[in-house]
């Protein structure tokens, strides 16, 4: 039934009730007049009281049951009103719920693109790191970073509004819609905390080797000092080819930090290692370490210290370099690397959105 024919009963019934209201006043005065119907005479009354009565009731009983009846057709009629903007109100909450998801989808695509590119550059820098790093491993390499605030922002994605995008919009392209949608957050976890962890290990690492440096430089100044009081010292050795030994490390070992100082940057400590390495060879050749004066002795002792610290900084880099491959293979070589997934349901979300507004136009 029409809410328009809904409308006309109402209205006839409220008529008809108001008729019959005003009728039942006027019937006593029409009943009690003579009729001109001999069959129908209502002249005989009894009390006065019970004949208006008695012919008031019937049409007030009758008006009664009609308003009783539009009552409760009203109510009736209300409720389907007021279930109809329930299921009107219902429908808006659902679509706005999905609009809602299919913006978070779009803006999960936004912040996607800008990881994946975020990855793959850190990942060149990790490479150019280890590159340099294989080559010299005394060398102060730097590995250069970006922010990471690109993972927090997926994070603050209501993840509820993220299952419902994936729901509604993955799920008709991709039967494992669930998988891929616990697979993303995986993804963005271990690239977000591996990236944190493998910073925090070359950080750990640089301080460390600054730290040797530190010590090996003030280890030099002490045999620079210790060799120019060797070759001052009027004194005969017994190995006269010691002198001219620790003459050549002192006269090589000025020229690399001369080269140093004029090209501005830090000491060549693979090149200082080398010059200090050939003078141990020299030494132990030419002169054998067991024939030196105590004098000379402690000279090679201390050459020998800074050989084994420079010993340190190229065992701590061996070890640094395999984690670093090995995060970089977990992250971006490998075919199920952490990247590829990340496009893959990138791609999902793409073809999801596409779909989307193709069908919307």
């Amino acid at each position: 039934m029409t809410k328009k024919n809904n409308s006309k009963i109402t209205t006839i019934l409220i008529y008809l009730s108001f008729i019959l209201v005003v009728f039942s006043f006027i019937a006593p005065v029409i009943f009690t007049r003579d009729s001109i119907f001999p069959e129908i005479d209502f002249t005989n009354k009894g009390e006065i009281g019970d004949t208006i009565g008695g012919i008031m009731n019937p049409f007030i009983a009758i008006a009664g049951v009609i308003t009783t009846f539009l009552a409760f057709l009203m109510q009736v009629r209300a409720n389907r009103i007021q279930r109809e903007q329930f299921l009107v109100s219902l429908q808006n909450e659902n679509r706005k719920e999905e609009m809602d998801s299919f913006y978070n989808l779009q803006i999960l695509k936004l912040d996607l693109d800008n990881i994946i590119n975020n990855i793959t550059s850190n990942i060149n820098s990790l490479d150019e790191f280890i590159q340099e790093t294989r080559q010299n491993p005394y060398a102060m390499c730097r590995l250069n970073r970006t922010s990471l605030k690109h993972y927090d922002r997926i994070r603050q994605i209501p993840r509820k509004m993220v299952f419902r995008g994936f729901q509604l919009y993955i799920s008709p392209i991709n039967k494992e819609w669930t998988k891929k949608f616990n697979q993303l957050y995986n993804a963005i976890d271990f690239a977000s905390d591996g990236f944190e962890n493998i910073y925090a290990i070359e950080k750990h690492h640089q301080d460390e080797c600054f730290s040797i440096k530190i010590q090996i430089k003030e280890e030099l100044i002490e045999v620079e000092r210790k060799g120019e009081i060797i070759l001052s010292s009027m004194d005969n050795f017994p190995n006269k080819d010691f002198k001219h030994n620790v003459s050549l490390l002192l006269t090589e070992y000025e020229e690399e930090l001369k080269n140093s100082n004029d090209e501005r940057k830090e000491g060549n400590f693979l090149r200082i290692k080398e010059i200090l390495t050939k003078f141990i060879w020299s030494v132990q050749y030419n002169t054998g370490v067991k024939n030196c004066y105590d004098t000379e002795y402690k000279y090679i002792e201390k050459v020998t210290n800074i050989i084994k610290k420079l010993n340190d900084i190229e065992q701590g880099t061996s070890q640094l370099i395999p984690n670093l491959e090995l995060f970089k293979n977990n992250m971006y070589d490998k075919t199920d690397s952490c990247v590829n997934k990340i496009k893959e349901i990138n791609n999902l979300i793409d073809q999801a959105i596409q779909k989307t507004n193709k069908h919307s136009l």
